[in-house]
């Protein structure tokens, strides 16, 4: 007996049923996932190159180097150690959608939308993509495939790369995510120097480069322990000037307690000191408030730490 699912996932398999029995008797082409006639492009093939392609615009390529036409990266150039697979859904969606439209509005398209187009693979019109190239060649490498710029950081010219692109990407880790910039720790027989690239060079500084937008507003991020160091010890050099500025408050309200008893037309004087010893008073507590809530004084963190306990950077 079939027991209904609460959870994220529903009980489908009487829907699932159901769309069998449908399909049998026929169904409009598509539904229930079924074969469809859509207008795709095809891919242009390289020699070098292995191709699956599924009926739905979904291709596994196997072959050397080529972000682009045939003409592009370590394969157009004929180079060898630069073998390539390139997955992807999509091909060429953003140019094809635009045809779709103006067929769909009656304006001239060119025959039907995508059908018959012989196209070259494209990070910028194509859906999706995950990339992996043994050298990526030309001036930026991987960057300059998925057209961004880098004007800091190690080169990553004629170098292995990975590149994964869609409107939205996810890496999810259901207990952890790491990323590391980082040569192996516990690689044995590599020398001194420790793992180099695949090149055999010896690999320069790490870096991770989280952006959003331009490359120009790229700024170091903050190491939080280094932060908490500096603060805490502004905020002790900054309690010991409000603790002398107490003090001197005191000694002058008691220097004016002395004169006006002497001579009473000094009251202002004296009502002034007094106000300035409650607004430092003041000032002192706010300051401990706030190094309670940012920099966990307490037990119990504040409200406003400046350290996360789920983010951590090197």
């Amino acid at each position: 007996m079939s027991r209904k699912v609460d959870g994220y996932i529903p009980n489908t398999k009487d829907l699932t049923e159901m769309a069998k029995a449908a399909i049998k008797k026929g169904v409009n082409d598509g539904l229930f996932g079924t074969d469809v006639q859509e207008p795709l492009a095809t891919r242009e093939k390289a020699g070098c190159e292995k191709v699956i392609k599924g009926k739905n615009n979904a291709y596994i390529v196997l072959g050397r180097d080529r972000p682009t036409s045939i003409v592009s990266g370590g394969g157009g150039a004929g180079y060898t150690q630069c073998g390539m697979i390139d997955m992807v859904v999509g091909l060429n969606a953003l140019v094809n959608t635009k045809r779709i439209k103006k067929a769909a509005a009656g304006a001239a398209a060119g025959g039907a939308a995508g059908k018959d187009q012989i196209v070259s693979p494209s990070f910028a019109s194509d859906a999706a993509r995950i990339y992996m190239s043994q050298r990526c060649m030309g001036k930026g490498g991987i960057d300059a495939y998925l057209g961004l710029t880098r004007t800091r950081g190690p080169s990553a010219e004629n170098k292995s790369g990975i590149g994964i692109k869609a409107d939205h990407v996810r890496i999810v880790g259901r207990e952890s995510v790491r990323i590391y910039a980082a040569r192996g720790q516990n690689f044995k027989g590599f020398g001194i120097g420790g793992e180099p690239t695949t090149l055999g060079t010896p690999i320069s500084k790490n870096t991770i480069e989280l952006i959003a937008g331009r490359e120009e507003d790229l700024q170091p991020a903050v190491l939080g322990n280094n932060l908490k160091e500096y603060l805490e010890e502004r905020d002790f050099a900054m309690t010991e000037v409000i603790r002398t500025v107490i003090n001197m408050i005191i000694n002058l309200i008691d220097l004016n307690i002395t004169a006006f008893m002497m001579n009473p037309n000094l009251m202002s004087h004296l009502g002034q000191n007094i106000n300035d010893l409650f607004t430092m008073v003041i000032v002192s507590l706010n300051a401990e408030i706030d190094k309670i809530n940012s920099l966990g004084k307490l037990i119990i963190e504040g409200g406003n730490p400046l350290l996360s306990n789920t983010v951590f950077i090197t």
